[in-house]
C-alpha cells in the first residue's frame, strides 16, 4: 500500500488482526477479496490499484441479489433508487423485499436495517 485512509487500515485489521502492512496480506483476484469480515474491490488508476473495502454485513440466508436489495433498503433508499442502483424494475424490487421480509421473518424495513447494522456475533 502507498497510501491509505485510517479506516481502511483498521478494516485490514478486522480480517487480519496480526496484519502489519505494508503489503496486503493476500493477493487480490479480479474480483477483488471476500473476506470473513471485509469485502475490497479494486479499481485499476492507471499502473495502480484503488481499494475500496466495507464490512461484510450481509445476511447470509438471503441470495446476492435480495442482500443486494436489503443494503439498499438499510442505507434508507426507495423502491426507486434501489431499483435504478441495481438496475432492476421497482416491481422486481418489490418482489425481492417481500422475499426478504419472508425469510428474515420481518416486516417492515426498518427491521431489515437493524439486522444490517446490528454488529457481527
Amino acid at each position: 500500500l502507498q497510501c491509505a485512509e485510517r479506516g481502511f487500515v483498521d478494516l485490514l485489521l478486522s480480517e487480519w488482526p496480526q496484519w502489519s502492512g505494508p503489503a496486503l496480506p493476500v493477493p487480490l483476484n479480479q474480483r477483488g477479496h471476500e473476506g470473513k469480515h471485509i469485502h475490497i474491490e479494486a479499481s485499476a488508476v492507471g499502473d495502480q490499484f484503488l481499494l475500496a473495502a466495507r464490512l461484510n454485513r450481509a445476511l447470509p440466508q438471503l441470495s446476492p441479489r435480495e442482500n443486494d436489495v436489503a443494503q439498499g433498503f438499510g442505507e434508507g433508499k426507495t423502491y426507486k433508487e434501489v431499483a435504478r442502483d441495481l438496475g432492476l424494475s421497482p416491481n422486481t424490487v418489490r418482489h425481492h423485499i417481500r422475499a426478504i421480509y419472508s425469510k428474515l421473518g420481518v416486516k417492515d424495513k426498518a427491521r431489515i436495517a437493524h439486522l444490517l447494522h446490528a454488529p457481527p456475533d
